[in-house]
């Protein structure tokens, strides 16, 4: 059966995209199936795969977390059905039942799927959930169904047992979906992998580091405003890696340096006891600065001397 996934919130908020049975690939890649731009969702973020009466998702490149549910961590994979709710990378997306392909199908089982889903308070959630529901995960606040359900059919359908649907098992569906890291070589190449992903991501291509076992060591001269992406990828490692030490005794903070304004237009220069010059229709003297930055450092005879910070200009006036 396919399914419809919505996204509720962020950039994209309102967006559909039906899914067939299948692999499907959600991130920020352009190869990705479905593509999304929001600042938290990273390249291949999750794998839907759908097939049968539900579907598995892989929290492939970063852990997720199912509404009124347990986190699902990096690399691990849930069996659920539909309708359910995760939030990934800070953005809530929604699974929806979809509807078969006629094309596919044939008149009689889509006829039974459109039954099926115009009666789905009984055929899906019961109207008393104390007598025949546990909450094994749930969506909008509605129990999954473990009590027998009614069957929903068409008229020509033969008559068949009905089937229950697949709880959200979390305690005993949530498996690791990659073999664990063999060694301390794939470790440290995984690592080196994701730091330079996440270094990419805050923007940092000055910094510069090493690696060395349960260290890394950071060096170079950042901006203020690049400090503070520094600070916020340091205790994003700290998050994802308690046991490792980050050493960033060889960054440095540094300034920018402004930006040198053009030069302004000069009128007139008098070289008496007490000089000045006209500037942008204006009498300045030596020592004064302009609304822009620039000093007037000299004036002589035939000439003028700006300075901005540590930048001189001197300007003839023949």
């Amino acid at each position: 059966m396919p399914a419809n996934l919505r996204i509720l919130d962020g950039l994209h908020a309102g967006a559909r995209a039906d899914l067939p049975p299948g692999s499907h690939m959600v991130g920020s890649a352009d190869g990705d199936d479905v593509v999304l731009l929001d600042d938290g969702i990273l390249p291949g973020h999750l794998r839907v795969v759908v097939a049968g009466d539900g579907m598995r998702i892989e929290a492939a490149g970063e852990a997720c977390t199912f509404e009124a549910g347990p986190q699902l961590p990096e690399g691990n994979v849930a069996s659920t059905t539909t309708p359910c709710v995760l939030e990934a990378g800070g953005i809530r997306i929604a699974f929806d039942p979809g509807m078969p392909d006629p094309r596919r199908t044939g008149p009689a089982l889509w006829l039974a799927a459109s039954l099926a889903a115009a009666t789905a308070i009984w055929t899906i959630f019961p109207t008393e959930p104390e007598a025949g529901c546990r909450m094994l995960g749930s969506c909008a606040g509605n129990p999954i169904e473990t009590a027998p359900r009614r069957e929903a059919r068409s008229l020509d359908a033969p008559k068949r047992a009905p089937i229950d649907p697949i709880p959200i098992l979390f305690d005993a569906a949530i498996a690791p979906a990659r073999p664990a890291p063999q060694g301390p070589a794939h470790a440290e190449a995984e690592l080196a992998s994701g730091l330079a992903q996440a270094i990419a991501r805050h923007d940092l291509n000055a910094l510069d580091y090493t690696l060395a076992p349960g260290l890394v060591r950071f060096s170079g001269e950042l901006g203020l405003e690049a400090m503070g992406r520094f600070r916020a990828l340091q205790r994003r490692l700290d998050e994802d890696h308690p046991g490792l030490v980050l050493d960033s005794s060889d960054v440095v903070a540094v300034a920018e340096r402004a930006k040198t304004p053009p030069l302004p237009r000069i009128s007139a220069l008098w070289h008496i006891k007490d000089p000045y010059a006209l500037i942008e229709g204006q009498r300045f003297t030596i020592g004064e600065t302009l609304a822009d930055g620039w000093v007037v450092e000299a004036i002589g005879a035939y000439d003028l001397t700006l300075r901005f910070d540590d930048h001189r200009v001197t300007v003839r006036m023949d």
